[in-house]
């Protein structure tokens, strides 16, 4: 299993065009977990997969001493879902990074913070 960080996207504004996001995004392996650095303004827009599956958001925080259990979403099959913001004190490692991860090959990630 291989740790991949993902590149975080800044957009400072999204023209009347639209942004493509598919040339920028991350196609996700269901071996692998990736990461990106959370200050609590990032934002996540993923796509189901052919097939839809779950997309798993690691909580390693605990409160009073107790496990919080990790985030699952199911998305469904050629979908595009916005997930986050996600909040540092729950979702944060020891080194500040969110870490996600597919239970499908073809789940696609594109990671972003909006910058105005």
């Amino acid at each position: 299993m291989a740790v991949v960080p993902l590149t975080l996207n800044t957009v400072d504004a999204i023209p009347a065009a639209g942004h493509n996001i598919e040339d920028l995004d991350t196609v996700m392996a269901s071996a692998n977990t990736y990461t990106v650095a959370n200050d609590g303004l990032i934002g996540l827009i993923v796509y189901g997969g052919v097939a839809g599956g779950n997309l798993t958001i690691q909580t390693p925080r605990t409160v009073d001493c107790h496990a919080v259990a990790e985030s699952v979403i199911a998305l469904t099959a050629a979908k595009t879902y916005p997930i986050g913001f996600f909040n540092t004190k729950t979702y944060n490692d020891g080194s500040g990074l969110l870490t996600i991860s597919s239970s499908v090959e073809d789940m696609r990630v594109y990671a972003f913070k909006m910058t105005v």
